[in-house]
């Protein structure tokens, strides 16, 4: 671990966090690397040159991973607010005059932020692409807009599909036209000292656009109130992405390993090997259960008031009579609210 003169030593001339910097230093020397999980799922927390430099060559552990599915339908999910939307206008609102003459003064900066040539009649002038950029988040901020709000008499449509309803109308249905937003976005921040005043661009209409370049154009998307949400259902697309060695999930518990892989055909390929102990309750056990409420035409509530009354006691001690009757084989375990409660009904 180097110290804090260290790491300002190796500092660019270009705003470099020095956190990032350590812990990206870190990660390509190490031989074991913790962190939680959801890190690892996310490739927005991931050092720079993480996927080629450590991942490829990596055993992933994920240990207490019972809850991993659902940390990787979170990270391949997204949702648009106009409020969002509205905040990343003013963003570029905010730089867009400095921007302008910024670029209009500096040709080595535009082949540094774009992956252009001078003779394609198809690239924009760093000016137009803000322009354009502008334009898309204005367009797209509308669309959103008039598709929440609702006529009298008239249902708006709860699900709408991204490209066709969003992007294609709003100037970023292809994927050269995603990427030159990105970038745009990109030389945005990079531009403004250490990336402050563009919070909203960055981090959500950005994720957005690279939601929908990694996960293709079968995106249909659930209208609310002044939004549009993606949620990814299936924790498959980003563990088809997590390019490593092996990966091992550790848990007491574990969703079906059928949602980690897209088909049939996905899992025969990877070919998991499954090692699990038998549960407590085996597969051949079956327990039907019924939620009381009533008894005797009287509530069973275990409240404070109610558990020292004699006749919820009585209730109690038939319910479980008649239950543990039934049971033919096993036992019965009955648990209490607190362990006051319970002694109290012991002694009863």
């Amino acid at each position: 671990i180097e110290t804090s003169a260290a790491v300002q030593a190796r500092k660019s001339k270009k705003a470099t966090c020095a956190y990032y910097l350590s812990k990206y230093r870190a990660c390509a020397s190490a031989d074991i690397i913790f962190m939680p999980y959801n890190y690892l799922l996310d490739d927005r927390y991931w050092p720079e040159n993480f996927a080629q430099s450590v991942l490829k060559y990596s055993i992933v552990i994920v240990d207490e991973a019972h809850n991993v599915a659902q940390a990787a339908e979170e990270a391949a999910s997204f949702k648009l607010t106009l409020d969002d939307l509205l905040q990343c206008e003013r963003e570029i609102f905010t730089h867009e005059e400095q921007m302008s003459q910024h670029y209009s003064s500096s040709s080595i900066h535009l082949q540094q932020s774009f992956t252009c040539h001078e003779n394609d009649p198809n690239i924009l002038a760093p000016v137009q692409q803000i322009h354009v950029l502008k334009n898309a988040v204005v367009s797209l901020r509308t669309i959103i807009q008039a598709k929440c709000s609702r006529k009298a008499g008239q249902k708006a449509e709860r699900w709408q599909h991204l490209f066709d309803d969003f992007l294609i109308p709003s100037q970023l249905g292809t994927q050269a036209q995603r990427n030159e937003a990105i970038k745009m976005i990109d030389a945005l921040v990079e531009f403004a000292s250490e990336g402050r005043g563009f919070y909203k661009l960055d981090t959500v209409l950005k994720r957005a656009l690279r939601l929908a370049d990694r996960f293709g154009s079968s995106f249909w998307v659930q209208m609310e109130e002044n939004s549009l949400s993606y949620r990814c259902l299936s924790a498959a697309p980003i563990f088809q992405e997590l390019k490593c060695l092996s990966i091992v999930l550790a848990s007491g518990t574990l969703p079906n390993v059928d949602d980690f892989f897209l088909n049939a055909q996905d899992r025969n390929k990877h070919n998991p090997h499954i090692l699990e102990t038998r549960h407590a309750a085996d597969a051949a056990s079956r327990v039907y259960c019924r939620i009381l409420s009533k008894y005797n035409d009287r509530p069973i509530s275990a409240t404070y008031e109610n558990r020292a009354s004699v006749t919820y006691k009585r209730d109690l001690v038939e319910i479980l009579a008649a239950i543990i009757k039934n049971t033919h084989r096993g036992g019965v375990i009955v648990f209490f609210s607190s362990f006051a409660a319970m002694n109290e009904f012991v002694r009863y």
